[in-house]
């Protein structure tokens, strides 16, 4: 029995191809991974980039990422079939390790930790803000209910302050001693 391994085949595919015809292109590899025994964990395209060196006259390309587990005859097929697609700029197929899975899963938990933690920060933010407005429109209420300057308080304020500013009176009596 071949023992399953988990492969990373990086391709370029000539820019000057339409998207149809890279997509067409992206399936083939997807279907030579699929009849060899392989299923496909990740198919996803970087996008078009400059190349470090012209390749077959050309110096950008299209970079796709395919992630598969396989048996062992995979990467043969991949570069079979990539030799024979003009199309195909450059490929290569390299075992995914432990190592690397790890540190996927690392950078993985990083960054949900790293989300949650802004999720958080802004639920906060949003709190104090809801807190300062609804501050805001208590004083602003307060300050609505408040006599102007040359009125006379309403009644229940005026009932309020008598009684202290006559405390206040009786104390002044009784510091200066009448």
């Amino acid at each position: 029995m071949d023992q399953i391994h988990e492969y990373e085949t990086l391709y370029i595919i000539s820019p000057d191809l339409s998207e149809e015809d890279q997509n067409a292109l992206r399936a083939k590899v997807v279907d030579v991974i699929k009849a060899n025994g392989g299923e496909i964990v990740k198919d996803e395209v970087w996008g078009k980039r400059k190349l470090a060196y012209p390749i077959k006259k050309k110096t950008d390309g299209v970079y796709v990422l395919v992630r598969s587990k396989s048996g062992s005859g995979l990467p043969a097929a991949v570069s079979t079939f990539a030799k024979r697609t003009p199309d195909v700029l450059r490929h290569l197929t390299t075992v995914v390790t432990e190592q690397q899975v790890k540190e996927e899963a690392r950078q993985v938990a990083a960054a949900e930790k790293k989300a949650e933690q802004a999720r958080i920060a802004a639920e906060e933010a949003e709190k104090r803000a809801a807190e300062k407005a609804a501050a805001e429109a208590a004083a602003e209420a307060a300050a609505e209910n408040a006599p102007e300057e040359g009125e006379a308080p309403p009644a229940e304020a005026a009932s309020e302050t008598a009684p202290a500013e006559e405390s206040g009176d009786s104390e002044q009596k009784e510091a200066v001693g009448e």
